[in-house]
C-alpha cells in the first residue's frame, strides 16, 4: 500500500508496509529538475493503466515567463523541464516531457476514454495573453499549452493549443479535479446523467463546477455549470463509495489562505432529492426568448406566481451564481469585475412546453454579445 505525492524538488512514494494507515517509509521516485523560488514545483499526479505516472512541473518564472534579461534577450527554453507535463515509467527508470506550455497544473486525471486532463492556473496577471483564464486542458503529447504563448521573437516555434474550457471571470484558481465515476460499484455523485463529468474546484473563490465534455474527431468541446459556492478555499474533491462528494477546504482569505500551518476542513455534499427538476441546458431560442431544458417535468403549480421574481442580468463579468460568492481575491481586475455595471433584462412572460420539460422565458431583446445570468425563484 502506498501513495504517490509531488512536492518541492521530488515525487515520493509514501509506503504503508503493515497496513495500519500510518506511513512507514518515503521512497523518492523522481527528482533532479532545476529548483525554482516557489515553495512547490512538482504539482498534480495520476497513473495510467500501465502504471506510468504523470505530473506537472511549474513554470520557471511566473512573473517573467519568457525569462527576458536586462538586455532584452529571452532565456525561455522549450527543452527545459520547467512548465511541462512529465511522464515517469512504471519502473521509475525513465522520465520524459510529453507536453510544454503549462503554468502550474494542479490536478491530473484520466477520463473514461483514457485521455489525460489537467487544470492549469491563470497567468494574465503577469503576462498578457498568458493563460487569460484558469483552464481545463486535454493533454496531448507534443502539444504546447500557451504559457508562455507563441511570440515572434521570444517563442516562435510553438503553436498554442486551446483549452477545453475556461473558468471565468479571472482569478478562479482551478485546483482539484476528479471525474464523476463510480467507486467500487457504488453510485456516482448527483443524478445519473452527471456520470463521467468533471468536478472542478476553484480555490480562490470557493467554487465547484460540473463540466460536461463531448469527444469529437477534432478534440473535446465542453460546457460547465457552477454547482456550489463555499465559504472556504475549495482545494480538492473526490467521490465517496456512497456517492457523496468529499470536498477538502483550506482556511484563511484568498489567494492562498493561511499556508501550510492553517487548519482545513472536509465537507460531504450529498444529493437530498433526486426528483427535483434540474436545468440541463439554456439558450436563446430567439432574440426575445430564453429556453431552459430540464431533466424532468416541472409542475405548473411550482412556477406559478414566479414571473415577477425572475432576475436576468448581463455583463462581461456576470456569471450564474454570483450572488452566492463570498470570497474575493485581492486583485485590481477582481475589483473591476465587481463594479462593472450589470444590465437588467426585463422579463415579460413565461410558458411551459407540452411535456413540461422546456421552460420558455419571454424577455426584452437580447442584443448584447456578453454573459447572461438568470435566477429562478423556485
Amino acid at each position: 500500500r502506498g501513495l504517490f505525492t509531488p512536492s518541492k524538488g521530488k515525487v515520493s512514494l509514501i509506503v504503508d508496509r503493515d497496513g495500519d494507515d500510518c506511513a512507514d517509509e518515503e521512497i523518492v521516485v523522481a527528482s533532479g529538475w532545476k529548483e525554482i523560488i516557489q515553495n512547490v514545483d512538482a504539482t498534480g499526479i495520476t497513473m495510467d493503466s500501465a502504471g506510468n505516472l504523470y505530473f506537472g512541473l511549474g513554470t520557471a518564472d511566473f512573473s517573467n515567463a519568457y525569462q527576458i534579461d536586462e538586455q532584452g534577450r529571452s532565456h525561455y527554453d522549450l527543452q527545459s523541464d520547467r512548465g511541462t507535463v512529465q511522464r515517469l515509467s512504471a519502473d521509475f527508470s525513465k522520465r520524459d516531457t510529453i507536453a510544454t506550455g503549462v503554468r502550474f497544473p494542479i490536478a491530473f486525471a484520466f477520463n473514461q476514454y483514457s485521455d489525460l486532463f489537467c487544470t492549469d492556473q491563470e497567468g494574465a496577471t503577469w503576462l498578457s495573453n498568458g493563460n487569460p483564464f484558469d483552464e481545463l486542458l486535454h493533454i496531448v503529447p507534443g502539444k504546447h499549452y500557451g504559457f508562455p504563448p507563441r511570440h515572434p521573437k521570444h517563442n516562435p516555434h510553438v503553436i498554442d493549443e486551446p483549452s477545453v474550457f475556461d473558468y471565468g471571470p479571472q482569478h478562479q484558481s482551478t485546483c482539484g479535479m476528479v471525474f464523476n465515476e463510480t467507486v467500487h460499484g457504488g453510485p456516482i455523485f448527483g443524478p445519473s446523467w452527471w456520470n463521467h463529468q468533471a468536478i472542478v474546484c476553484g480555490e480562490s473563490r470557493g467554487k465547484i463546477w460540473r463540466t460536461q465534455m463531448c469527444k469529437t474527431r477534432h478534440g473535446y468541446v465542453a460546457q460547465s455549470q457552477l454547482i456550489a459556492c463555499l465559504q472556504m478555499l475549495t482545494v480538492d474533491a473526490c467521490v465517496a463509495v456512497n456517492g457523496e462528494l468529499v470536498v477538502a477546504c483550506h482556511s484563511g482569505p484568498p489567494d492562498w489562505g493561511t499556508g501550510p500551518t492553517g487548519i482545513g476542513k472536509l465537507y460531504r455534499i450529498r444529493m437530498k432529492d433526486a426528483n427535483v427538476p434540474r436545468p440541463v441546458q439554456i439558450w436563446p431560442a430567439s432574440q426575445r426568448e430564453i429556453a431552459i431544458a430540464l431533466d424532468q417535468p416541472v409542475s405548473p403549480e411550482a412556477i406559478q406566481g414566479s414571473l415577477e421574481h425572475i432576475l436576468i442580468q448581463a455583463s462581461d463579468s456576470t456569471r450564474a451564481g454570483d450572488q452566492y460568492e463570498t470570497l474575493t481575491p485581492p486583485y485590481a481586475v477582481v475589483q473591476r469585475q465587481a463594479i462593472t455595471p450589470r444590465r437588467r433584462i426585463q422579463v415579460h412572460g413565461m410558458s411551459l412546453s407540452s411535456d413540461r420539460r422546456l421552460l420558455l422565458i419571454q424577455t426584452d431583446p437580447l442584443t448584447h454579445n456578453t454573459h447572461y445570468a438568470m435566477s429562478l425563484p423556485w
